[in-house]
């Protein structure tokens, strides 16, 4: 999770770096941005497996035995569920990152010069 929370500092410094030099940004860097869209899930999901990692050492000190922390929940429901959780939150992954890759994709082919902004721009109603 702070390795995540680095790396941000450390993209978003490199670009205020580069704009304040009034110089272009190069592609890899685009490129790391688009990737940087899901770090912040990434640094989520890291920190609540170090949360849950962490309470183990509760069972260690002698504060709680094992017997007393384990589920009487069958082994194959904790498994379907946990498969269950991954797939969903792969699928919702996965649809963010093309929706960001066709967004992305419109907006670099209208910088090709044509007008897109006419399309976007809100009507007023009177």
């Amino acid at each position: 999770m702070v390795g995540v929370g680095v790396l941000m500092l450390a993209m978003s410094w490199f670009g205020a770096w580069r704009c304040l030099r009034r110089s272009t940004l190069p592609r890899w860097y685009k490129f790391g941005l688009a990737g940087m869209t899901f770090s912040g899930w990434i640094a989520v999901v890291a920190g609540w497996l170090v949360t849950e990692v962490g309470r183990q050492p509760w069972l260690i000190q002698g504060v709680m035995t094992t017997a007393e922390a384990a589920s009487s929940v069958p082994a194959g429901s904790i498994a379907l569920t946990l498969t269950a959780y991954a797939l969903v939150y792969t699928g919702l992954m996965v649809s963010f990152m093309v929706v960001v890759t066709q967004l992305a994709l419109k907006d670099a082919q209208d910088d090709t010069g044509e007008a897109a902004s006419a399309a976007i721009k809100p009507t007023l109603a009177t």
